[in-house]
């Protein structure tokens, strides 16, 4: 028994030295900057690390390291590699002595084959209709609270689920459908039409990350729907009761389980359910975030924005019109920042039992 148990100990017993090589997991163009890192548990400097060609094994490039860097977690030393001079397409082996081997590409095409990927992410995290589920959910969304018309229920489904949770937020949409509309209007080409509007299987003349970015505005519209008014946000921490799928949330926000979540309208003062509000003291940074006021803005102002909408959708004038004429509204009287809405303190908001950082 004590040679079985002296064995179990032996072969779990870490390495007295650890080295570890980290590199762009996608790949790198030919004229790329181009690095990788090595982290060690002890001294490597002037080792030679080697990298060479998959195919044939021939030595491309041979470097001594020097340490570069700081600590990082369990490995006190850390250095870098450059391998930008490594330009001719092909596959690549890298070597640095104690580390298991690393292959990468270069290739013209190495963030191409990627580039679709997010947009799978954001349908999956849809709310509403989801297409990847293909089911729906919170679809009484919801009911004014802590603001003008409480207790009216407005329609606010539709957006995108936010982190772990099945929040949804006005600042973050603005920030994804932005940086979606400046994606496309930079980089137009190649893009793929495999999806309807709704994120359904099948080509509907439009590519994938303009349908995507419509799925964002069009919300981002039902949370502003007249001049001077502007909600920001949907639901709250009482989410996070437990893990569960969003077509099966049952939490019950006062008005029974399933049957509505609160919306919270911008009022430019602080805000929040019970004892704990939050601090806001205005509704500019909100209010400024929709795509066509502001998140374009850097490439070429609001009519940038028209410019790329109405590319692909013969509304998007009418809807970047409509954003920057309600956004405005509800801007002006309160020149200052927004903060989001919570019922419990900061820092002590509980999922799953752990603790995190309420957003604030």
């Amino acid at each position: 028994m004590w040679i079985v148990l002296l064995f179990c100990f032996c072969v779990v017993l870490p390495s007295s030295s650890q080295t570890v090589s980290r590199l762009s997991q996608l790949g790198f163009r030919p004229l790329d900057s181009k690095s990788a890192v090595i982290l060690t548990t002890e001294q490597i400097s002037g080792q030679l690390v080697l990298v060479r060609k998959l195919a044939g094994g021939k030595i491309v490039l041979s470097d001594s390291l020097h340490e570069t860097g700081p600590s990082y977690g369990q490995f006190p030393c850390s250095y870098t590699v450059d391998l930008t001079s490594v330009t001719e397409v092909g596959s690549y082996i890298l070597q640095v002595p104690g580390a298991a081997d690393k292959s990468f590409e270069v290739s013209e095409s190495a963030y191409g084959r990627y580039r679709e990927a997010p947009l799978f992410y954001l349908s999956q995290q849809r709310c509403g209709y989801n297409p990847v589920y293909d089911t729906v959910c919170h679809t009484t969304d919801g009911v004014i609270v802590a603001g003008p018309g409480e207790g009216t229920r407005v329609d606010a489904s539709g957006g995108y689920h936010d982190a772990s949770d099945y929040l949804r937020f006005l600042i973050t949409t603005s920030y994804t459908s932005g940086i979606l509309l400046t994606t496309y209007k930079e980089f137009p080409r190649g893009w793929k039409d495999s999806v309807d509007g709704r994120g359904k299987s099948g080509a509907n003349g439009i590519p994938d990350i303009m349908d995507e970015a419509r799925w964002g505005l069009e919300w981002m519209l039902k949370l502003a729907p007249s001049p001077g008014v502007l909600y920001h946000q949907v639901a709250d921490d009482r989410d996070h009761i437990y893990a569960k799928f969003p077509w099966r949330d049952t939490t019950d926000y006062g008005w029974g389980k399933s049957n509505g979540r609160p919306v919270y309208p911008a009022t430019g003062t602080p805000q929040g359910l019970g004892t704990y509000q939050n601090s806001s003291t205005g509704v500019a940074n909100v209010a400024g975030r929709p795509p066509c006021s502001h998140s374009l803005r850097i490439y070429g102002g609001v009519g940038a924005g028209m410019r790329v909408l109405r590319r692909h959708w013969k509304h998007g004038h009418e809807i970047c019109t409509r954003w920057v004429s309600r956004s405005r509204a509800a801007r002006n009287p309160f020149p200052t920042a927004r903060r989001i809405a919570s019922t419990r303190p900061r820092g002590t908001t509980t999922w799953n039992g752990a603790r995190r950082n309420s957003i604030d």
